[in-house]
């Protein structure tokens, strides 16, 4: 029985990232000889694919991924913008707060990683704990606290990662 082309392709794809990892590790060195990295990198690899198996997914769709990466930069520099702005504002101090955002896809823990790791990236949010059905966010200013922005950038990821139909994450 053969493979499916999307198992093998991921399984080089982890091979490949995996090998330029080492390569950067070990600063391109000669000192390590080509037999450990070979050994290294595909002892990594089959970990990989055992800890977590390629499964088949539909590439995010062009004009969607570019709408989603416009999105995200206007969202860091108006969040980048409002997090300077409140630090050089002579004012009472920021009211940070731990919110609770209860996800609506539980079910799909790459979408609760991806989510985390956007708001993360994010100006003045960070994720600190991610549950099975909830995301624990520390937001720094309590009057910028926006629980809507949350869920939209969920629907949004969801929608960009999802191999349905938008309509339907709606």
């Amino acid at each position: 029985m053969t493979a499916p082309v999307w198992w093998v392709a991921e399984s080089v794809g982890r091979g490949v990232a995996l090998a330029a990892l080492w390569w950067i590790v070990s600063e391109s060195s000669t000192l390590v000889g080509p037999e450990l990295a070979v050994l290294v990198v595909a002892t990594a690899t089959a970990a990989s694919l055992w800890v977590s198996p390629p499964h088949p997914r539909r590439p995010a769709h062009p004009l969607r991924l570019a709408g989603a990466l416009g999105w995200f930069l206007l969202a860091c520099v108006r969040e980048g913008s409002r997090v300077a702005a409140r630090a050089l504002r002579p004012g009472p101090p920021v009211e940070s707060v731990v919110v609770v955002h209860r996800l609506r896809h539980p079910d799909r823990p790459d979408l609760a990683i991806l989510l985390a790791d956007v708001i993360s990236v994010l100006p003045g949010t960070l994720v600190l704990r991610i549950d099975d059905d909830a995301l624990l966010v520390h937001v720094l200013d309590r009057d910028r606290l926006d629980l809507a922005d949350l869920a939209a950038t969920e629907r949004r990821l969801a929608a960009l990662v999802s191999n349905r139909s938008t309509a339907l994450e709606r």
